[in-house]
């Protein structure tokens, strides 16, 4: 990650909910997408930001289309940006 670049935490937190209603591990996505499991452990932590390319993998790994990733970040964005409004 470039200095410049700020990390992407609800990206990652999309991609762990939706890994974890899938009922599947780090380990499995990892495995289909062709990347380590420290790769999807950093991506969902929010300690890196994935690649393009990283990215299209880890949606493979999933079994969800590149967009889906995208909406459920906004999604959880949202809330996020919602809660903070609200005071909680």
């Amino acid at each position: 990650m470039s200095t410049t670049e700020r990390p992407h935490p609800d990206l990652g937190r999309a991609i762990k909910e939706i890994r974890e209603e899938a009922g599947l591990t780090q380990e499995q996505v990892a495995d289909v997408a062709g990347l380590h499991w420290t790769a999807i452990s950093h991506i969902e932590s929010g300690r890196r930001n994935p690649k393009y390319n990283t990215l299209k993998a880890v949606a493979k790994g999933l079994s969800v289309p590149r967009w889906y990733l995208m909406a459920k970040e906004e999604q959880i964005e949202l809330k996020r940006r919602a809660s903070y409004l609200r005071g909680g």
